[in-house]
């Protein structure tokens, strides 16, 4: 049944989607192509991909062949994720299966009742044009109508869930999740809870990167992620939950420029990021139980006993694998990236129109770009932090930056969150010796590095 709520504001038909749609189509083949599984377990993925129809962010379950499972990956691996961008039809906006009027009627007969789907419309069609019959199929219909902007209750597919396991090798899994801490003095406020960041290696513990932030928001992520990726190069695969930020399309479209294959765990199953959750328990006994226990201490400060935590953490054996984190981890798979094309794998997107002047309007300010562009429909692309910049994408290329004559906003606005705590001196100890523990490990570990005298310099 058609969902009323998604008429109001219902965005124009085949909006430049080509990048999301080469990004939807990685995350298909991603098993496939990232070459750290058995022969035997990639037939068998394939074959699971022929047989159950996969959900499309707009156009439903799509039935996939495998000839177009072979052209995807044969592309992917000549041209990367260029070469599974969707070239755009000449007669882009015309369908070529539903006759002439047909979506317009049936746009008109939503309006009139915002309550009739796609096998609903068709009767109604075709009660009105005989002649008409048996030439609309409900499924092509409702294609296009999703493609139009209009939702239908009850239809959209549910995330399939993937079965959990332990890597065979480091980086070949990366978990992530976010924890809730304790209140942080982040700008003067005391009253802002802490966003705790995780990324852990699935086949060692090893935490990847561990940093405390003011929100759970989008930046938020990539930023722990691509701190993560600089210290241990690019995983193979992430398991992340269903949120909302880990499932919008910005995130998906950076996973798949950088060839992460992106995996969702079981909804309201929390057992399937079971090694997340535990080391969750583990820093809250040990850590920020105590760190609730004294007055809100400054981010900066959180960030460093979350450090220090880490580096004892990664020396201390696990209980199931009888090794430490840090011993586990080496000689696992390792994917460089460089930081300027980690930059643009995360930049958030959004789709705008170019004026005729070759103005685009973008977060309340203006940018102008070639007058080629003038009536068209372009991505741009840009860091919510530094608006001094933009990138602007079409046809699933990068096409140009643009710049704003007047800057008006540097950053798009932040919010943060309230509430508050108590004081505990014995805890407050505790977590001055957990640091200068680990100050004083960095120095033993500095003084250990031989370095050369004068005299075998000269020699």
């Amino acid at each position: 049944m058609f969902d009323p709520n998604h008429i109001l504001g219902a965005p124009e038909y085949r909006k430049d989607q080509l990048l999301l749609e080469a990004a939807w189509r990685y995350q298909i083949i991603a098993p496939l192509v990232d070459g750290g599984r058995p022969k035997t377990e990639m037939q068998e993925i394939r074959k699971l991909l022929l047989r159950t129809p996969q959900p499309h962010p707009w156009r439903g379950e799509v039935k996939l062949t495998a000839r177009t499972l072979r052209r995807w990956c044969r592309s992917f691996r000549v041209y990367r994720l260029a070469g599974l961008t969707l070239s755009p039809r000449k007669d882009s906006g015309c369908s070529r299966k539903l006759p002439a009027g047909v979506l317009d009627l049936a746009k008109s007969l939503i309006e009139e009742d915002a309550r009739r789907g796609p096998t609903r419309l068709v009767q109604l069609l075709e009660a009105q044009r005989p002649d008409r019959k048996g030439l609309v199929a409900p499924s092509t219909l409702d294609r296009h109508l999703r493609q139009m902007g209009y939702t239908f209750s009850g239809v959209d597919p549910q995330p399939e869930a993937y079965r959990t396991f332990e890597a065979t090798e480091p980086g070949h899994l990366w978990q992530g999740d976010i924890c809730h801490g304790p209140l942080v003095v982040v700008g003067g406020k005391k009253t802002v809870v802490a966003k705790i960041v995780c990324w852990i290696d699935d086949h060692s513990r090893y935490i990847v990167h561990l940093e405390a932030y003011p929100n759970e928001k989008l930046p938020a992520i990539e930023a722990a992620l691509t701190r993560a990726i600089l210290k241990h190069g690019s995983p193979l695969r992430i398991l992340v939950d269903n949120g909302k930020v880990y499932s919008g399309k910005s995130f998906t479209m950076a996973c798949s420029q950088l060839g992460i294959h992106k995996i969702h765990s079981a909804p309201y199953h929390p057992q399937s990021k079971g090694k997340q959750e535990r080391v969750f328990l583990t820093l809250r006994k040990q850590l920020l139980n105590e760190v609730e226990n004294v007055d809100p201490l400054p981010l900066e400060k959180l960030n460093r006993l979350l450090a220090a935590w880490v580096e004892a953490y990664h020396d201390t054996v696990h209980s199931e694998t009888k090794m430490t984190p840090r011993k586990r981890f080496q000689g696992g798979v390792y994917r460089p990236a460089v930081l300027e094309f980690l930059e643009e794998a995360f930049l958030q997107w959004d789709v705008r129109k170019v004026s005729s002047q070759g103005k685009i309007e973008f977060a309340g300010q203006k940018y102008f770009v070639d007058l080629s562009l003038a009536h068209q429909k372009v991505i741009v692309r840009y860091n919510p932090f530094d608006l001094r910049r933009i990138v602007i994408w079409k046809d699933g290329r990068k096409l140009a930056d643009a710049t704003s004559e007047n800057l008006v906003q540097r950053s798009l606005p932040r919010q943060a969150r309230p509430d508050e705590r108590k004081q505990s001196e014995s805890a407050m100890r505790y977590l001055d010796s957990f640091e200068e523990a680990h100050q004083e490990r960095l120095e033993r570990e500095i003084n250990l590095i031989q370095l050369p005298d004068q005299e075998d310099e000269s020699k």
